[in-house]
């Protein structure tokens, strides 16, 4: 059998040609990170920001074109803050990274999620559109910062901005779990604010001119008072201006001393105001008072 013996030159030529080829194909294939404010700055995309008519969760729609011959990974950092066009309209916040591919030479639309961050403005409406800039409010910036250390589920996000960003109370934010407590116990600290007993489910709606309107549906917290065992107590909701709106039945209790017990009432309707729950023996007594916000 007859040996072929190849010519040294060929076999180079051929192993250069792999080179190549693979090299190429690596180039081809590459992703580049970017953040979205640089991908813009350097002129890699060219973006148009829209509303979908939403002020929070999945609210921002990027219309994202290529301009490059490369794949690109579009990275929207938390802190990100999307200013309306229409000044009498909500700047919107995002609190966690989000990352958005795009393909060489492109057109993509990516919808991102983004919080209000101006509870007393309006609603951006569908037809707005936002410039992109960076927070520089430092306890945004501190609030982004703590939910990237932290698992927090999604539904929270909303109302821990508007704490920080509108001053609004941690009521709404429930206080069963180690977590809940520990939220709410950083947000009182960054906002200087008093940590409520309680907890407040809201309704959310807007008005016909974009406005959020807030109504407290519910309220619920434990409380405790003390005294002696086989006492009668009940327990009234007052008015900050006076009069009884709800009286509960009697009951005994069951040993001396501190007592802790569980409030819940549904508030659907009631007046916004200043109430109180108070814990009454069976002499009239007030055993202990509790102010809440309706």
């Amino acid at each position: 059998m007859k040996n072929t013996i190849l010519h040294p030159f060929l076999n180079i030529s051929a192993l250069v040609f792999c080179v190549s080829f693979l090299s190429f194909q690596t180039r081809v294939n590459e992703t580049n990170e970017i953040t979205f404010s640089d991908a813009i700055k350097f002129r890699k995309i060219k973006s148009v920001q829209k509303s979908n008519g939403s002020h929070s969760g999945k609210s921002v729609i990027l219309e994202i074109n290529n301009q490059t011959n490369s794949n690109l990974t579009i990275r929207i950092p938390a802190g990100t803050i999307f200013e309306p066009s229409n000044e009498g309209e909500q700047t919107l916040l995002t609190v966690k990274d989000q990352i958005v591919s795009v393909l060489p030479k492109i057109k993509t639309n990516a919808t991102v999620e983004a919080y209000c961050c101006q509870a007393h403005d309006a609603s951006p409406r569908e037809t707005s559109t936002f410039a992109v800039n960076k927070t520089t409010n430092p306890k945004l910036q501190k609030l982004v910062d703590f939910i990237k250390l932290k698992k927090i589920e999604v539904n929270y996000f909303q109302n821990m901005v508007w704490t920080v960003s509108d001053n609004h109370s941690v009521a709404p934010i429930p206080s069963l779990s180690p977590i809940d407590k520990e939220i709410r116990k950083f947000l009182c600290e960054l906002t200087n604010q008093k940590e409520t007993w309680y907890s407040a489910s809201q309704s959310e709606s807007l008005d016909q001119n974009g406005y959020i309107v807030r109504n407290t549906t519910e309220v619920g917290g434990k409380y405790q008072f003390s005294c002696l065992k086989n006492t009668y107590i009940h327990e009234e909701v007052h008015k900050e201006t006076g009069g009884v709106i709800m009286r509960s039945q009697k009951r005994r209790t069951l040993w001396d001393g501190q007592v802790e017990s569980t409030f819940h009432i549904r508030v659907k309707g009631w007046i916004k105001g200043t109430y109180f729950l108070k814990v009454m023996d069976d002499k009239n007594k007030v055993l202990t008072s509790y102010e809440f916000e309706v």
